[in-house]
């Protein structure tokens, strides 16, 4: 019995954390064309379950690669509190002029929009940011 109600926990608490379905959603970029977003899998760091130990998987439009996303954590030292980012899962990386990040922001259905950002601190003018929004969750 303790067997069941333990599975029973696990797979409850991680349905919790991840708001998504594994698969494709289908958006619209910032030009009107198709794009696409694939959730390929969820790993907890430790098998911990908490939002701070997500690690989403995710196949990214505008580039043909797999990152891993994870919530950002918010440290407010005059709350004295630690918590995740909650609906925006992110995946940042230095480059050689700034940095790039990914952000997947997700409402109340799901992932609804992936945003990609170059942040060139060396000239402002090299920035860049690209969108895939209205995503729909098109299946397996």
């Amino acid at each position: 019995m303790k067997f069941i109600v333990t599975i029973l926990a696990i797979f409850l608490s991680a349905s919790v954390f991840a708001h998504f379905e594994i698969g494709t959603y289908m958006g619209t970029d910032q030009d009107g064309l198709a794009c696409k977003v694939v959730i390929k899998g969820v790993t907890f760091t430790n098998n911990e379950h908490h939002p701070l130990n997500e690690n989403v998987e995710i196949e990214v439009p505008f580039h043909a690669q797999t990152r891993t996303f994870s919530h950002l954590a918010i440290v407010d030292e005059s709350k004295g509190t630690v918590r995740p980012k909650k609906e925006i899962l992110s995946s940042v990386n230095t480059t050689s002029v700034g940095a790039a990040a990914y952000e997947l922001t997700m409402d109340s259905v799901g992932p609804s929009k992936m945003v990609y950002m170059e942040d060139n601190y060396k000239d402002r003018a090299q920035s860049s940011m690209k969108t895939c929004s209205e995503l729909l969750f098109t299946g397996n």
